[in-house]
C-alpha cells in the first residue's frame, strides 16, 4: 500500500548549529527491573535523536546496546511528550525491526495528530479517509494502537490518568486529524500493550477528568467520551464481578455515583444483561448463570 505525504523542508530537518535537536520520536516502554525483552530490535531502525522512556524501573539497565544516537530515560528523567510523535509498547511485545522500520519511516514525515497503526488497519483503514471523524461518530472502533503527536502527549502531563487512557481517550477527544495505517511494531500483531485492563482507580480518575473538561466538549466529543467512559466502568464492573472483589466493585460503585449520577444511571442500562443492576441489587454478587455469561464477554489478563 502506498502513502504520499508532504516532505519536510530542509529547515525542518536540519537544526539550527548549536541548538539542541528535537526528538522525532518517543518510545514509552513498559517494563521492570532487569527487563526489556525484544526492545534492542528497534535500536537500528530508531530515527536518529529519538528517546526511549522506560517505565516500571528506576535504574537504566547497564547492558543494554543502545545507539549513541538514541536517548535512553527512565520515566522520572524525561520531559513528558518530547517526541513529535510518542508510541507505547511493552517488555511482553515481540518487537519486530523490520516492520517497525516502515513505521517509523512514516512517522518522520507525517503531519497528522494521531496515527491509527496495526495489523487491524487493513480492514478499517476506509480508503485513505480520515478516520477520526468515524472514531467520534461511533461508525467505527477504538483503535488498538496509536501514535500520537508532541501536543497531545503534553496534554496528558497533568491529567492523572493512566497510560491506556493518556494513549486513547485524550488524543482521540483532542486531535484534529488523524491517518489510518495499515503498518505494525510487533511479529505478532495479537499482542497489546500492558496496563490495558480497566482498573477501578483508572476508571475512577477517567470519570474525574471527563467531568472537568465536558464544558469544552462539542455535543459529538461529549458523546462519544461518555460512552468510552461508560464502556470503561461497565468493564471494570465485569472484572471485579467475576472475580469476586466484592468491596472493590461496591466502593467504585458508590465513587462513580458520587462524581457522575448519569453515567451511574447509564452503565446500568447500557451494561450487557443488565449484569450492573443484577449487582447492585445482589449485593454485589453475580448469580452463577450471569457470570457465565459474561466470561464469554470479557476476557482479562
Amino acid at each position: 500500500m502506498a502513502f504520499f505525504r508532504k516532505k519536510r523542508s530542509a529547515a525542518e530537518e536540519t537544526p539550527a548549529e548549536n541548538e539542541p535537536h528535537e526528538i522525532p520520536l518517543t518510545i514509552d516502554f513498559e517494563t521492570e527491573p532487569g527487563e526489556t525483552g525484544s526492545l534492542s530490535s528497534l535500536f537500528p531502525v530508531l530515527p536518529e535523536y529519538s528517546e526511549i522512556v522506560l517505565h516500571g524501573c528506576k535504574d537504566l539497565p547497564r547492558d543494554l546496546p543502545v545507539p549513541d544516537t538514541v536517548s535512553l530515560r527512565t520515566a522520572e528523567e524525561s520531559i513528558p511528550g518530547g517526541g513529535a510523535y510518542t508510541v507505547r509498547t511493552s517488555r511482553k511485545e515481540k518487537l519486530d525491526g523490520t516492520r517497525a522500520a516502515e513505521l517509523f519511516g512514516y512517522l518522520s514525515e507525517a503531519r497528522e495528530d494521531v496515527l491509527f497503526y496495526g495489523a487491524s488497519e487493513k480492514k478499517t483503514s476506509g480508503g485513505g479517509a480520515d478516520p477520526l471523524p468515524l472514531v467520534i461518530k461511533g461508525e467505527r472502533g477504538v483503535p488498538s494502537r496509536i501514535a500520537y503527536s508532541k501536543k497531545l502527549a503534553q496534554l496528558g502531563t497533568n491529567s492523572g490518568l493512566c497510560p491506556r487512557y493518556r494513549e486513547l481517550f485524550i488524543p482521540l477527544l483532542f486531535a484534529e486529524s488523524a491517518a489510518s495505517l495499515p503498518l505494525g511494531l510487533c511479529s505478532d500483531e495479537k499482542n497489546a500493550p500492558e496496563n490495558d485492563t480497566p482498573t477501578a482507580d483508572g476508571v475512577i480518575a477517567l470519570a474525574k477528568y471527563f467531568d472537568r473538561i465536558k464544558p469544552s466538549l462539542d455535543a459529538s466529543k461529549y458523546r462519544f467520551a461518555f460512552q468510552f467512559v461508560c464502556g470503561e466502568f461497565i468493564s471494570a464492573m465485569a472484572q471485579g464481578a467475576l472475580t469476586g472483589d466484592r468491596k472493590r466493585i461496591r466502593e467504585l460503585d458508590a465513587q462513580i455515583k458520587e462524581e457522575n449520577m448519569a453515567l451511574w444511571v447509564a452503565v446500568g442500562e447500557k451494561s450487557p444483561f443488565r449484569f450492573i443492576k443484577t449487582l447492585r441489587k445482589k449485593n454485589y454478587s453475580l448469580p452463577f448463570y450471569l457470570k457465565a455469561a459474561l466470561k464469554g464477554l470479557f476476557a482479562f489478563k
